[in-house]
């Protein structure tokens, strides 16, 4: 059984993208993806030129554009061969949208010299390597995606110095719930889903929804400053 790396911790991903969900099953964990390709999307993308977007000079591939419509429908568990063309016109503009802001991120990252601590990154790196049998699984599973463990180390060193970055330009962590947000969000949540259990019992996911709801909606406003002041072409 094939598995794909995904590694989960890309704060932008989830957020730009606009497919977060939620499920008193979820974890925050980073994911680990069975059967879902690029090559399942790439089978019928050739209107997708290799070049998708320009963010200040640096190419957007097509490679990664299919690689990371794989990842969303991964982590969303949805046959990407099955959508219609609506759907996958509306996954193809969130996923084009997360890409140039994860390159907008980067760029801007890189120019305030963030200091990334060696130790999350070797934590968060042992964390998606456990989820793998062996060794030789996880190597297995790093060529099958192109990566090697240097460049599996330089994109989770990456990602975590955009939540720093984040962090420190956005104070995500002081973004709290109030009670009506909380009891907003649990009865729609309870209208959309069968088997709910009572507020108290999920009470501390309801509250990690809502705050990491809000979360996103200021890094998304930030996002947007950011594309503002930059130059951006679009070829999709």
């Amino acid at each position: 059984m094939n598995k794909q790396i995904l590694i989960g911790i890309s704060i932008v991903g989830v957020f730009i993208v606009g497919v977060a969900f939620f499920s008193f099953t979820g974890s925050n964990e980073p994911e680990l993806s069975e059967n879902t390709t690029a090559n399942e999307f790439s089978e019928t993308a050739g209107d997708i030129p290799n070049v998708v977007a320009v963010v200040n000079g640096v190419e957007i591939s097509r490679e990664n554009f299919e690689a990371q419509q794989a990842q969303v429908a991964a982590t969303q568990g949805f046959d990407p061969t099955a959508i219609d063309a609506e759907t996958e016109a509306t996954l193809r503009s969130q996923v084009l949208d997360s890409l140039i802001a994860q390159e907008l991120l980067s760029q801007t990252v890189a120019s305030a010299n963030i200091e990334v601590p060696e130790s999350q990154v070797e934590t968060q790196l042992q964390t998606v390597a456990s989820q793998f049998g062996s060794t030789d699984e996880f190597d297995a599973a790093l060529e099958a995606e192109g990566l090697t463990e240097a460049s599996l180390r330089e994109q989770v060193a990456s990602e975590i110095a955009i939540q720093i970055y984040l962090e420190e330009e956005l104070s995500l962590s002081s973004i709290t719930a109030s009670e009506e947000e909380i009891t907003t969000a649990y009865e729609e949540i309870d209208a959309a889903q069968s088997d709910v259990p009572a507020l108290e019992e999920a009470r501390n996911q309801v509250v990690e929804f809502v705050e990491q709801q809000k979360q996103q909606e200021i890094i998304a406003q930030h996002v947007a400053e950011l594309r503002s002041q930059a130059k951006v072409e679009v070829f999709l």
